[in-house]
């Protein structure tokens, strides 16, 4: 993915930074807040004392529990049982997750900087769908990627066809 050479590096807003905004939104009427980054699943990495998406979306939840919360944009690795832990206990955040797959062939996500297959793939999807009951998930792919075969692109055709997720953009 080039958006961290684009907008550099991964760089998390602070609890209380994030807090004050959800507060304001809040105070405002807001019912619904996005939590969404470059890679949402990295928050709080990079502090000092490193902290948790799924810290901040529980805490968050437990705060304004009149608000609904929702978590966009996790790379495969931010899914962490500790983020599904949270979202099933909350009835606050929504059972939702959009994670950029990309593709699913080992050397095309090879070439897009990314690591995965297929196989992990399925895996990490069933794992999600075992932990949190009725969740929905989203993914993207992107077809026609340099170097990508037929064969690659008829592998990530059978992939969705398989039906792992309730929503694929291309």
């Amino acid at each position: 993915c080039t958006i961290p050479y684009i907008r550099g590096r991964y760089h998390s807003f602070t609890y209380e930074t994030v807090r004050e905004d959800v507060a304001a939104r809040v105070a405002e009427g807001v019912r619904e807040i996005v939590l969404i980054a470059q890679d949402t699943g990295r928050w709080g990495q990079d502090f000092d004392e490193p902290s948790s998406l799924a810290w901040l979306a529980g805490t968050l939840a437990d705060e304004f529990c009149d608000t609904w919360f929702r978590v966009m944009y996790i790379q495969p690795e931010g899914i962490t049982d500790e983020l599904l832990q949270t979202v099933a206990a909350h009835d606050n955040i929504c059972s939702y997750f959009d994670i950029p797959l990309q593709h699913v062939q080992p050397d095309i996500l090879k070439a897009m900087h990314r690591k995965g297959s297929r196989e992990e793939y399925e895996a990490l999807v069933d794992h999600v769908r075992d932990m949190v009951p009725g969740v929905t998930l989203r993914t993207t792919f992107i077809a026609g990627f340099p170097g990508e075969t037929e064969e690659d692109f008829e592998e990530l055709c059978d992939f969705v066809e398989e039906g792992f997720f309730d929503y694929i953009g291309v």
